[in-house]
């Protein structure tokens, strides 16, 4: 009929709209804490956090299915890069959402500022992916979800073993990655020879006569190294030494318990839905992030 022609072009309209993924992205980026500060102690601008919101609407507008939506936020920089520079930049950006979230970038025991975003991490991902109350079985076992310290502290490992922060310095920087661009490489080959040229120059600059020349030739090398072409920098984590946390007794970073435990999904879980296992070299996000999706795919219930 007329109405109903009128109802299913007015669905197309709205789902062709790029309103649609700016409508619904922001229901997303609520759930996995998108901000574009750390909003903690050194309440700091996260200048490139604009790139994941933009992929989250672009993502949903493409409609790329959920289970590679998450996918790539887990663990998109381990996923084999595409030719396509847009697209591999893609798989950087999306795994942002690891790197955003409250950081108390200041505090200086970095131990237990580690700690402390992992375990922000896993409260993000454990109630947003998997429907789950994990956190609380930092300290002790969960009172009313079937999961354990032990299950905890298998999945912080696997989230320890990412690089979401750049340093440790007094005040802390999060991980950033350049995006691909063999166009900002070419530039950046031309230029490098003229680097070069004025270091070798400097070289043989060394007796006291030559103090005016070497003052000038370290201006001029100062000056090259700020007109070197840029990549630009998304928010991305990366793999870091893999590494099996110990259960931290009452969630206490400075009290560890004797044995550490291998890193692993939640084992109530895993009962029903094996899991692949964690290969030794690799923090386990990937297989993480695909045995999650299949879990849930497959209808077992969370």
């Amino acid at each position: 009929s007329q109405d109903a022609d009128k109802h299913a072009r007015l669905v197309d309209r709205l789902l062709d709209s790029p309103r649609y993924g700016e409508r619904w992205g922001r229901h997303w980026l609520d759930l996995v804490r998108y901000a574009t500060t750390n909003g903690a102690d050194e309440n700091h601008q996260m200048p490139n956090a604009w790139r994941f919101r933009d992929w989250v609407v672009r993502m949903i507008n493409q409609d790329l299915p959920l289970d590679q939506f998450i996918i790539q936020q887990l663990a998109g920089d381990l996923l084999e890069p595409p030719e396509d520079e847009q697209l591999a930049g893609d798989l950087l950006t999306a795994t942002g959402m690891l790197v955003l979230g409250p950081k108390m970038l200041a505090e200086q025991d970095k131990d237990k500022m580690m700690i402390d975003i992992v375990d922000e991490q896993i409260d993000t991902v454990s109630r947003t992916m998997l429907g789950l109350t994990v956190a609380c079985a930092r300290c002790h076992d969960h009172k009313f979800d079937p999961i354990s310290a032990e299950d905890y502290y298998s999945l912080a490992g696997i989230f320890y073993s990412t690089k979401a922060m750049a340093n440790r310095d007094f005040v802390s920087q999060w991980m950033e990655r350049p995006l691909p661009s063999a166009a900002i490489e070419a530039l950046r080959a031309e230029h490098q020879p003229k680097i070069d040229a004025v270091k070798a120059e400097l070289e043989k600059l060394k007796s006291p006569e030559d103090d005016e020349a070497i003052a000038e030739k370290k201006k001029q090398l100062e000056q090259l190294e700020k007109e070197m072409p840029q990549f630009e920098m998304v928010m991305a984590a990366t793999e870091a030494e893999p590494v099996d946390l110990p259960i931290h007794i009452r969630g206490n970073h400075l009290q560890p318990g004797p044995e550490p435990i291998p890193r692993g999904m939640p084992g109530i879980l895993t009962e029903v839905a094996p899991a692949n296992p964690i290969p030794a070299a690799g923090s386990g996000r990937l297989e993480f992030a695909r045995w999650g999706m299949n879990t849930l795919a497959n209808g077992v219930a969370v």
